[in-house]
């Protein structure tokens, strides 16, 4: 059964697989003045995650006014969640890793909030996600030193 689950996880990685970046917060702190919150991340990159997009759907949030007293006026806002699974190797990751809900994973520069993580035999880590759409505090882009070069300097 362990084998025949490390094959077909093999197979879906070459297949489906894409670059994948896990981050855990290890601290993060607040300065009480100006509101600026930093926190130092650990981050893990995964060579192939799979990643299975389920249905989006749109929901729709009252206002706790409307709750309150049934008016004919209607307070509150619609958005859309995304949800679907995640499978990661369990060799891509340190020996003993797992997953906590503060964690998340980025993939395409989308950022993919764990909602459950769960090992399989010890072969596979199936995660199940949210991620709201139309989200840009949700997008990551990592920076590095050639973006900030005009194109005639160079990097030494």
């Amino acid at each position: 059964m362990n084998q025949e689950l490390r094959q077909a996880l093999y197979t879906l990685k070459m297949r489906w697989g894409e670059p994948a970046t896990v981050y855990r917060v290890a601290s993060s702190t607040t300065d009480l003045q100006t509101g600026l919150t930093s926190e130092s991340r650990t981050v893990y990159a995964v060579d192939r995650a799979v990643l299975i997009d389920g249905p989006g759907k749109r929901d729709f949030v009252y206002h706790r006014s409307f709750i309150a007293a049934s008016r004919e006026f209607i307070y509150g806002g619609t958005f859309d969640d995304r949800q679907g699974f995640i499978v990661i190797d369990a060799t891509d990751l340190p020996i003993g890793f797992t997953f906590r809900q503060e964690d998340y994973v980025v993939i395409n520069n989308r950022r993919l909030q764990i909602k459950t993580a769960e090992m399989l035999d010890g072969v596979a880590i199936v995660i199940n996600y949210s991620e709201l759409v139309d989200q840009p505090v949700a997008q990551v882009h990592e920076l590095i030193a050639k973006d900030y070069l005009d194109l005639l300097e160079a990097i030494q």
